[in-house]
């Protein structure tokens, strides 16, 4: 679904972004971005006509304008229903379901590589070994953390006691564009990718 009375606007060069987000911004438009190295904007409007005007009274090239879409981590709390399939817990069934034999000794797989995880954030956990997580929060949200990229991060690099991840050895890279409720948006989504990369992150 697209988020209401926002858009993301995409200008095809910098001059022309400047120039929108100066009479935006008096006209009463709220601009967000750009994020680094990107010529996109996200901008919020109370009505469709204010945005119109701002267009409108734009002089340079028109910016590609398409939705900002709300995306979210996967609601789990329901339970899956009976004799049927859905969601479950891992437990100890994670690693032996993709071939690997849960007491090898996995403790330096994924050294040297670095993991990106765009989510709602890792939360502190001693699943994680100290240094492990490198935390960047994208959202304007302080509140606690949904717990959807705390278990995803574990999966991937937890090194728990009989909930073990698969590459333990490897670094953490917490983005964070979701808040409590696990909401956000494509834009922060994109942002998110954009820093993950710009940080070195081997996998996304």
């Amino acid at each position: 679904l697209a988020l209401e009375k926002e858009a993301l606007l995409t200008f095809p060069n910098a001059a022309d972004l400047t120039d929108f987000v100066t009479n935006a911004v008096a006209a009463g438009l709220v601009v967000t971005g750009p994020f680094e190295g990107a010529q996109t904007v996200r901008v919020s409007f109370e009505s469709l006509g204010q945005l119109r005007d701002a267009l409108a009274a734009h002089r340079g090239k028109a910016p590609t304008v398409s939705a900002n879409f709300r995306v979210s981590v996967p609601d789990l709390s329901t339970p899956p229903p009976a004799g049927g399939t859905g969601t479950a817990p891992f437990e100890a069934s994670l690693l032996p379901s993709i071939g690997i034999d849960a007491g090898s000794d996995r403790r330096s797989w994924g050294e040297g590589i670095t993991v990106a995880v765009v989510d709602s954030g890792i939360s502190p956990h001693p699943a994680f070994r100290e240094g492990q997580v490198t935390h960047l929060d994208l959202t304007s949200e302080r509140g606690a953390f949904h717990a959807h990229g705390t278990a995803i991060a574990s999966l991937i690099a937890g090194g728990y006691p009989g909930a073990e991840g698969i590459a333990p050895g490897a670094k953490l890279l917490d983005l964070r564009i979701a808040g409590q409720t696990g909401l956000s948006d494509s834009f922060l989504l994109a942002e998110g990718i954009r820093k993950a990369t710009e940080r070195g992150a081997e996998v996304i």
